[in-house]
């Protein structure tokens, strides 16, 4: 019993070790396309990395408030409209 539970004691180490590398593997991914994105100034690429699989939640965030913050924000016209920077980002 020692011996069996001495293995799976063993292969629960080795599968955590390879579920940790696989998600630094994931994060670094994550950051290189997040570097790309923030590095682009089209908007139509904003719009599909967003949608971007290769972001991680924590990413695509960031993604969402270093554009926010670099664009003008515009108030609607007198009646109420939101700003231009809110109806952009709600989706």
């Amino acid at each position: 019993m020692n011996e069996r539970l001495a293995r799976l004691r063993q292969r629960f180490a080795a599968a955590k070790t390879d579920a940790d590398a696989a998600n630094r593997d994931v994060r670094i991914e994550s950051a290189l396309r997040l570097a790309q994105l923030q590095r682009s100034r089209d908007p139509k690429k904003l719009i599909v990395g967003l949608k971007d699989p290769a972001l991680t939640a924590q990413d695509r965030e960031q993604l969402i408030h270093c554009k926010r913050r670099s664009r003008p924000t515009r108030k609607g016209l007198a009646w109420g409209l939101q700003s231009v920077d809110q109806r952009v980002c709600k989706s």
